[in-house]
């Protein structure tokens, strides 16, 4: 893997942003302590911006850094893991590599489903309602075409391609984040505990990810038509 004095800089210019974007608080976490920052955010546009390798070793830089100066994010030293993810999946969504994206998000998605004994499967299944509807279109010629309207010079359909690629992404990165949350909470196998914390995001984590998708468009849509009129490839 060669990279370039340029691609380093970019790296270490996205890793730092992402440091400095983890203080802007988005949502207080469900079910446990700290906060869902505005990290959710960038990740997906750094991923957009810099592609799934470049994007995802900015994320993975800024990530360790940022639980030693920051100590309200969620889920500590493993904050960063479904940052990573939601910035590879856009990444590599734009590089047109939607099957293997399909394949990791529904990997990702059983595990989480069926972890043993605290999995939503065994407890509260409707919680994985809009999994279920993100995936299908992930799968559906609706990604295909978003992935084609990402290149699009139509600011429609530049907005359009950006918002059901945005979406599929951040909630591929749900997903990592609730394995991760369910491995650090494997020794509670309360049933009360985890009916009460599958029942509470049924309806929150939706609107949580729909609000994402919402401000990470909004910042996208004008960098990338930016960057474009002065002859960045992205």
């Amino acid at each position: 893997m060669n990279i370039s004095s340029k691609e380093v800089a970019l790296i270490v210019c996205f890793a730092a942003l992402y440091v400095i974007v983890s203080f802007v608080p988005l949502f207080k976490l469900v079910g446990g302590e700290g906060i869902i920052a505005a990290t959710s955010v960038i990740s997906l546009v750094i991923g957009l911006i810099l592609g799934p390798l470049l994007g995802g070793l900015a994320i993975l830089i800024g990530g360790i850094i940022v639980p030693f100066v920051n100590y309200q994010v969620a889920l500590g030293f493993f904050s960063s893991v479904p940052h990573i993810a939601a910035a590879v999946c856009v990444g590599a969504l734009k590089n047109e590599k939607q099957p293997i994206c399909i394949l990791i998000y529904l990997f990702s998605f059983i595990f989480f489903a069926f972890f043993p004994y605290i999995g939503p499967v065994w407890i509260w299944p409707w919680m994985l309602w809009f999994h279920i509807i993100s995936l299908l279109i992930m799968a559906s010629p609706l990604q295909t075409k978003a992935i084609k309207n990402i290149s699009s010079p139509n600011p429609t359909s530049l907005t359009t391609g950006v918002i059901i690629t945005f979406l599929t992404s951040t909630l591929f990165s749900q997903v990592v984040g609730s394995i991760v949350f369910e491995f650090l909470n494997i020794g509670n196998t309360s049933l009360s505990y985890w009916l009460g914390e599958w029942q509470s995001l049924t309806l929150i984590y939706p609107v949580e990810r729909l609000i994402i998708v919402a401000v990470a468009t909004v910042v996208a849509v004008p960098v990338l038509k930016a960057l474009r009129i002065q002859g960045f490839k992205v």
